[in-house]
């Protein structure tokens, strides 16, 4: 999937980025072509089970290399259009894209994105099947599957919320809520736009209780707060 993912990202008219991958303690290492920054995890070193963590190391990687524009996304996540030249030509300081995700389901491949799109309901349905998991009409929920924003709002954010590492669920909810605070405009890509692809992967065990975890820490933090606060990695 990430080999997938890389393909479409390298299709892209805008020459002038950089590729940052975190390698979240996976079983074999990475091995791609890709002039990427790998940064591995190893197992001994994971404590925690939720994105937040390694979101921030990238993140923080990504800063010392003084970019205009950070996108986050999941690995998974394949680009339709040109993603990147969309961000160049549209983010600024008083916004937040998010691009509009269409959810694959097994069997399916990203060449037969256009068709499970006009012949499927655009409503997304629980278990992996296709369906929109954030389209600004269907079903907005601007959420990490692929978002940018500028560098200096990443800063002012300080990331993502490392309180919700040892559970599942919320740290996106909580990073929207915090754009909004900050009165960031939210724009939601739909499939007229450029979007991206989730390709479907099986899923790891998930608990109630971790997904209770995050609901927890989601209820008890102000929300009058824009800064998330770091429990492992430094600040921004």
């Amino acid at each position: 999937q990430l080999c997938e993912t890389l393909k479409t990202i390298y299709r892209s008219a805008h020459n002038n980025y950089s590729i940052v991958i975190v390698d979240d303690a996976s079983p074999r290492l990475i091995e791609t072509s890709a002039d990427a920054h790998i940064i591995r995890i190893e197992p001994s070193e994971k404590k925690w089970s939720g994105p937040v963590v390694p979101f921030n190391i990238g993140i923080a990687h990504a800063l010392t290399l003084e970019p205009d524009i950070i996108i986050i996304q999941n690995a998974e996540c394949a680009h339709i259009g040109d993603v990147l030249m969309y961000a160049n030509d549209n983010v600024t300081d008083d916004n937040y894209i998010s691009f509009g995700c269409w959810s694959l389901n097994k069997g399916l491949s990203l060449d037969e994105v256009e068709r499970s799109i006009a012949a499927d309901d655009p409503f997304r349905t629980d278990g992996g099947t296709t369906g929109w998991y954030n389209h600004p009409r269907w079903n907005p929920r601007p959420f990490h599957f692929c978002n940018a924003m500028t560098a200096d709002t990443m800063r002012q954010l300080n990331g993502f919320d490392e309180r919700f590492k040892d559970g599942l669920g919320y740290d996106d909810n909580d990073l929207v809520r915090r754009l909004q605070v900050m009165m960031r405009g939210i724009i939601i890509t739909d499939e007229t736009e450029p979007f991206v692809v989730h390709q479907w992967h099986s899923r790891a065990y998930q608990t109630q209780e971790k997904y209770q975890h995050n609901t927890d820490v989601y209820n008890h933090i102000p929300k009058n707060t824009c800064r998330a606060q770091h429990l492992i990695t430094e600040d921004f």
